[in-house]
């Protein structure tokens, strides 16, 4: 679990001062497919203009593993927000907390033990007060 966080923090605080300094980057727009190196884990992420979700899978099919949702903010004005995720059924999973997330700054770590099957989960964000969530990339956890 410190692995995926540590590698979620690093990769969202790359984007971020790659965005803070200018620099254009280009968000991956679906899952990323596992390496024999990275088995056990899948990543999705998914750019939304102003922010990234990103959508973590610890673990491998048929067993328990965990899940976790990240926002990096790249800009616009500071927001409220949870975080859950939805599996195939359109059963949501939401966090139960709060945050308000300026430009530069996100949120990593909400992260759910759950038993992991072969059909892919949904990551999302919720603006509060907005009527329906915003959806990362679907993600599914790793056959290998």
């Amino acid at each position: 679990m410190r692995t995926t966080l540590t590698r979620r923090l690093l990769i969202s605080a790359t984007v971020a001062v790659a965005s803070m300094a200018g620099i254009t980057t280009t968000a991956i727009a679906g899952p990323v497919t596992a390496t024999p190196e990275q088995c056990g884990y899948a990543q999705s992420r998914h750019n939304i203009g102003n922010g990234e979700i990103t959508g973590d899978i610890t673990g491998t099919q048929g067993r328990p593993g965990k899940i976790g949702v990240g926002y990096a903010k790249f800009g616009g004005s500071p927001v409220t927000i949870k975080m859950g995720w939805e599996n195939s059924a359109g059963v949501r999973f939401p966090w139960n907390e709060t945050r308000t997330i300026a430009a530069g700054g996100g949120w990593f770590g909400p992260v759910w033990d759950s038993w992991l099957d072969n059909k892919p989960i949904r990551p999302y964000v919720w603006v509060v007060g907005a009527p329906n969530p915003i959806y990362g990339a679907p993600v599914t956890a790793s056959s290998c």
